[in-house]
């Protein structure tokens, strides 16, 4: 027992292990919050509206997983220049002007956004989102509330992005928490008070831009300044180099890891059974939120490694991919037994689940925890380029195996297909590149404190 204590203290040795639970612990709190907001939204939703109800607030609610998308990879951006001034490579005044333009091109799509939310909604064209069913002027006008919501959203989304950037995203984790709170404060009375579910679809994004603001507030207060809140336009003629190169391979990339899962899903609808189909939404039900707990915890990483310098080893990089190795599995047998109790318990075996297909699953979600360290190191925009062709890669790689494997396998082939693609492509070449970085850094700085 105590050669095991040991061990594992030496595995989390120098990796800020407290940090790391500290976002597990506020991340699986917020998950938490959300099941319960979640359940008690569905009691209460379809008890005074019907199943129509909660599907149009559901609908919307999904809308939601698409925001973190519309910064057009700037968020990448904004956690280097973060990172840098924290290390000294970026004055304040640098660190203002760049921000500043980040936050008025952001603005700019925000605007965007709202003036065509609210140019379809006059049109009354909110109607192929919702489809006939939910169609109606109320939920017409919820939609367009929503995605004014969402755009006034954007620009404060680069708040989470600045404190990440500057080591705080325990912070960023915690006051995340605060959104199924508010969530609840809203629902409840807005479904007692209100005649119609139109007027509680857009709720959850009301929760969201609360949240936003609120990170955003803190995030602008650096070193006993305030970074600007109203955009700047005229920073707009600042050429900043690397600025788009960093933003564009960073929205390849997040797109392309997103594509590589959800491609699999189109493919079962249209290449295999309403079973399997049903299968692999059961199990992505509880994989996604345990690989975006991963994800949160990953993402600490990100400015320890930019400004590790001559501190960051090989011995280092590679104890942290083994922790996130040995996270993989653990989140990879919490998937299966929470599956494995719902499949056999709620729904009485309706929704047969393979231990072939778990043991694919398994093997996916342990593989992308693998893959968060290396992918941590290579944020330069030369790494995050590197990490978007080989994004692309495995994206038509995943396609082509789910196409060949779906008909055949059904939901096992689906995860066996992502699986393959992201251990022979992504994982593996992105670790290949991401030691050889690790290893040339140390060897640099070796050599120039050697003295001459």
């Amino acid at each position: 027992m105590i050669k095991v204590r040991k061990k594992f203290a030496k595995l989390v040795a120098g990796s800020s292990a407290a940090e790391y639970l500290r976002i597990g612990g506020y991340r699986i709190f917020g998950m938490l919050g959300g099941g319960v907001v979640g359940t008690i939204a569905v009691w209460i939703i379809v008890s005074k509206f019907g199943p129509a109800g909660f599907a149009l607030f559901s609908l919307l609610a999904t809308i939601l997983i698409m925001l973190p998308f519309a910064d057009l990879g700037l968020g990448a951006s904004a956690v280097n220049i973060a990172s840098d001034y924290e290390a000294g490579r970026l004055t304040y005044e640098q660190l203002a002007t760049r921000y500043s333009k980040i936050r008025s091109i952001l603005s700019l799509v925000g605007l965007v956004v709202i003036c065509l939310a609210v140019l379809i909604g006059l049109l009354n064209g909110w109607t192929i989102l919702l489809g006939e069913g939910l169609d109606s002027q109320d939920a017409q006008v919820a939609v367009t509330v929503m995605f004014t919501i969402l755009g006034l959203s954007i620009p404060l989304g680069v708040g989470a992005r600045i404190m990440q950037g500057r080591g705080a995203m325990d912070r960023v984790t915690k006051i995340s928490t605060l959104n199924p709170i508010i969530q609840l404060i809203l629902i409840i009375p807005s479904v007692l008070l209100l005649p119609s579910a139109a007027f509680v679809a857009f709720l959850p994004a009301l929760a969201y831009f609360s949240v936003a603001a609120f990170t955003d507030y803190r995030s602008r207060r650096i070193d006993g300044r305030v970074l600007p809140f109203i955009p700047r336009f005229g920073n707009l003629n600042h050429p900043i180099s690397g600025l788009w190169k960093s933003s564009l391979s960073f929205m390849i990339m997040s797109l392309g890891m997103l594509f590589i899962f959800q491609s699999q899903r189109i493919i079962l609808a249209h290449r295999s059974t309403v079973d399997a189909l049903a299968q692999f939404s059961l199990v992505a039900q509880y994989l996604i939120p345990v690989l975006a707990l991963v994800v949160a915890v990953s993402q600490a990483l990100w400015p320890k490694y930019r400004n590790a310098g001559a501190g960051l080893t090989t011995a280092m990089f590679k104890r942290h991919v083994l922790f996130f190795f040995a996270g993989g599995l653990a989140g990879s047998a919490l998937m299966c037994c929470a599956v494995l109790a719902v499949s056999h318990g709620l729904f009485g075996s309706k929704i047969d689940v393979s231990w072939g297909m778990l043991l694919a699953a398994s093997v996916y979600l342990t593989a992308m925890a693998t893959y968060q360290p290396c992918s941590m190191v290579l944020t330069s925009p030369d790494g995050l380029r590197i990490q978007s062709v080989l994004t692309v890669i495995t994206s038509t790689a995943s396609v082509a195996l789910g196409l060949a494997l779906a008909p055949s396998l059904g939901s096992e082939g689906a995860f066996t297909s992502a699986a393959v693609s992201v251990i022979l492509i992504q994982l593996s070449a992105t670790y290949s590149v991401a030691l050889r970085h690790v290893r040339l850094s140390a060897l640099v700085h070796t050599v120039f404190q050697q003295p001459v």
